[in-house]
């Protein structure tokens, strides 16, 4: 037997050790000279304009360092990760809960939090557009051009053909919730200019999302934007889009000041205002023979892609492609479409429209099997 150096073997985690006697910085326990601490201002509205912003009240505060806002921005106010549909500060339409309007820096971590929420907006309000079914059916105020964030379609064969030679045909609807990802350590980033440029320490999944963001926002190039992942305490795809906008954010705040620039979310408002997993739609219409031969498939899958597209066009795509299963169909028609609502953005989490389309399917073979008289696994 070949004697592998791995394999068969038992091996310790190389992060292990650190992780048990403490010995990891995460990045609540790390600090800068010099550093400063910046906190966004969340909108407390699902849809509507801007019309005033007062921050005067906060200039009297001893902790207070300063604002800024979309005007502040110097190069793209832009954070789409795959579609340019989302604003790093609103301006001046904010789309949901949680939508920033702007980032308020102080000396202490506290008072940059405690500043924030002191922030005073006025708004003309809209209304807003919560569930598949409303945004769907909407004629007019759309959240963005239009309602629709994409859409994917698969057809093979002849449906028409299929649903023909089915004995029966066995038609059912399912959903599925938000899901939020819940890991340990909340969103956060450490923003420090040098060199011409950004240094970026982020709890995160994706840095060169970071990069493109940083570079777009400040308007300086790539090479400039140094991105480091820090030890990082769970994401599961949450540390996937939104680190995007936390990064920027601070980056902003650190160009502006010239001073290192820490911002940790409090965990309330990261389960508000951060991406979940799609709530899904599903209607599935299947033919089949007595022999359990399936003959057909019709699908409809709709997401709820939130505010924002984020990650919805992978989503929407993985479940079209795979809103089947391993299972062979000759004749099939399936078409995938996300629709923005003013909710929280919903993006990256483990599976990417995989496992909603896996409850679709798997459930409905159940189904079908019952229908025929026919065991399920076989």
């Amino acid at each position: 037997m070949k004697q592998f150096k791995h394999i068969g073997k038992s091996l310790k985690r190389p992060d292990a050790r650190g992780k048990v006697t403490g010995e990891t910085k995460f990045l609540t326990d790390m600090k800068i000279d010099r550093m400063v601490y910046a906190y966004p201002v969340f909108s407390t509205i699902s849809f509507g304009s801007i019309k005033s912003i007062d921050d005067q009240d906060l200039k009297t505060d001893p902790h207070f360092i300063a604002a800024f806002y979309a005007q502040d921005i110097p190069g793209e106010n832009q954070v789409g990760v795959i579609i340019d549909d989302q604003p790093l500060i609103a301006d001046p339409v904010v789309r949901y809960i949680g939508d920033c309007i702007g980032i308020v820096v102080a000396d202490m971590e506290y008072s940059a939090y405690h500043l924030s929420k002191q922030v005073r907006v006025t708004y003309d309000l809209q209304t807003p557009y919560l569930s598949i079914e409303e945004s769907k059916t909407a004629r007019q105020n759309f959240i963005h051009e239009n309602n629709v964030a994409c859409t994917h379609r698969v057809i093979k064969g002849n449906i028409d053909k299929g649903f023909d030679s089915a004995s029966t045909i066995v038609e059912s609807e399912f959903t599925t919730p938000f899901q939020e990802h819940y890991y340990l350590e909340p969103q956060g980033c450490i923003a420090i200019p040098e060199n011409g440029g950004i240094t970026i320490y982020g709890s995160l999944q994706c840095p060169y999302y970071i990069q493109k963001a940083v570079s777009r926002m400040l308007g300086i190039p790539y090479n400039k934007v140094r991105v480091i992942q820090a030890p990082t305490g769970g994401a599961f795809g949450g540390k996937e889009d939104i680190p995007s906008e936390v990064c920027a954010r601070a980056a902003l705040a650190a160009s502006k000041l010239n001073l290192p620039v820490k911002t940790v979310y409090q965990r309330v408002d990261d389960i508000v205002v951060t991406s979940k997993r799609h709530p899904f739609k599903m209607k599935y219409k299947v033919g089949v023979n007595a022999s359990g031969d399936l003959c057909a498939a019709e699908i409809l899958l709709e997401e709820n892609a939130g505010a924002y597209a984020t990650l919805s066009s992978v989503v929407s795509y993985r479940s079209a492609m795979q809103a089947m299963g391993p299972y062979f169909i000759p004749n099939i028609k399936v078409q995938s479409i996300s629709y923005y609502t003013n909710l929280h953005p919903t993006g990256a989490f483990r599976g990417f429209g995989s496992p909603q389309a896996t409850f679709g399917h798997e459930r409905m073979m159940d189904i079908v099997a019952e229908k025929i008289g026919m065991d399920s696994v076989q």
